[in-house]
């Protein structure tokens, strides 16, 4: 896994842990200095590793499928 799709994959995990539930698509971007744009590349890179799934037409609809320590 590159490096920023690691980033990514803590910040969603860290932040389920915290908050309870996903982060925005927005959120991501910004915790992880990348454009929102690509938010959704490095998710389907980490869904088609069976580490989250997400929901389709759902605000915040990322799940955490495996935890995955740093």
């Amino acid at each position: 896994m590159g490096e920023t799709t690691e980033k990514v994959y803590c910040f969603i995990r860290d932040y389920v842990g915290k908050h309870g539930k996903a982060p925005s698509y927005a959120q991501i971007a910004e915790a992880c200095g990348i454009r929102p744009g690509t938010v959704g590349a490095h998710l389907s890179y980490l869904e088609a590793r069976g580490l989250i799934r997400r929901a389709d037409n759902t605000r915040r609809g990322i799940t955490l499928l495996k935890i995955k320590s740093d």
